[in-house]
């Protein structure tokens, strides 16, 4: 009678160390190699570092070969868990991996295609804070790191854009939990290169030129129609109900007129300091004439 991996119920037994070791040589080499779909394996069941308390590494899937190939989950030692696809040992194709803490509870998933053993290509990462707050990576992957288009949500703001090596890097756009966003070139992490800034409170915007995150150069504008339909556009990435509302135009204050407190006192320090280069010699006082006094006469005469 065969069972359902395709030996007898006395090769079964042998393999499961429940007789003694009476088979074939050709029995024997049947059994060891491992292919299509099997219950649960131990991998490390004998190691000598293993208490009894501490998980052991298992596989429960498809074998080819004595590989692990095809569709299989994976438990760690740590208690991490791989479902998805291997290809000769390695995790290849579509996937999940789940990581918890010390604790028990999730710290990191990751979803989405993965390339000999590393995450690769487009996926999905969820990276839960100690804050409790979770950041959630989409785009694409090389190598565990992010690497190309992709979109960033966290508890501060949405980015939309290029990553390289695991930064942002290249053009995106960051929007701010307050409605604010920024428009431009970035450099590991950093505003880098040309860029606007968007005031979403005064509808105003900042061109600027930005070095390893600080605006150089710039010039202040109104939104254009076209900037306005713009970040119309950008509402689905923010939580629009906690955004602050827009100040009417007729409450903007206009900024005080620049003056001086003694304007007089200025003139004659001025004086003073050009007759001193020319002569080379004091100036007093009383060589002066304040200026005030001198329009009260022309308003009497």
């Amino acid at each position: 009678m065969l069972n359902t991996f395709g030996v007898t119920e006395d090769e079964f037994a042998i393999s499961q160390g429940k007789t003694k070791l009476y088979a074939t040589a050709s029995q024997r080499e049947k059994l060891s190699v491992r292919s299509g779909a099997r219950a649960r394996i131990f991998l490390n069941p004998s190691a000598k570092n293993t208490s009894k308390n501490e998980k052991k590494e298992s596989y429960s899937g498809e074998w080819l070969n004595n590989a692990m190939h095809g569709y299989g989950e994976y438990g760690y030692r740590d208690g991490s868990v791989y479902v998805g696809s291997f290809h000769q040992n390695c995790r290849s194709g579509i996937g999940s991996l789940y990581i918890p803490d010390e604790h028990g509870k999730l710290m990191l998933v990751y979803e989405g295609h993965w390339e000999k053993d590393h995450f690769d290509g487009a996926g999905t990462l969820y990276t839960h804070n100690e804050d409790g707050t979770t950041d959630v990576y989409k785009g694409e992957f090389s190598e565990d790191l992010r690497n190309g288009e992709g979109y960033l949500a966290t508890e501060e703001y949405v980015y939309i854009g290029n990553f390289r090596d695991d930064m942002k890097s290249g053009y995106g756009v960051v929007i701010y939990k307050n409605g604010n966003r920024f428009v431009g070139e970035f450099e590991m992490d950093m505003k880098h290169g040309e860029g606007t800034y968007y005031f979403y409170s005064t509808q105003r915007k900042l061109i600027g030129l930005y070095v390893e995150d600080i605006c150089k150069v710039s010039s202040f504008e109104d939104w254009s129609e076209d900037d306005k339909e713009e970040f119309t556009r950008y509402l689905e990435y923010v939580d629009v109900d906690n955004l602050p509302e827009l100040v009417p135009q007729e409450d903007f204050r206009p900024l005080p007129a620049l003056g001086l407190l003694d304007p007089n006192a200025v003139l004659m320090a001025a004086a003073e300091k050009y007759l001193n280069e020319e002569d080379n010699e004091p100036v007093e006082e009383e060589e002066y004439v304040d200026i005030h006094e001198e329009d009260d006469d022309d308003e009497d005469m």
